[in-house]
C-alpha cells in the first residue's frame, strides 16, 4: 500500500511539473 501511495504520488509530482513546464513554455512564446 505504502509503495502504491509513494508511486501515485510520485506520478501526480511529475504531471504537475510537466503542467508548469508546459504553461511556462506557453508564456514564453506568446511574450
Amino acid at each position: 500500500n505504502n509503495i502504491e501511495l509513494a508511486k501515485r504520488n510520485y506520478s501526480w509530482e511529475g504531471i504537475i511539473t510537466e503542467i508548469e513546464n508546459v504553461y511556462k513554455e506557453i508564456i514564453k512564446n506568446n511574450s
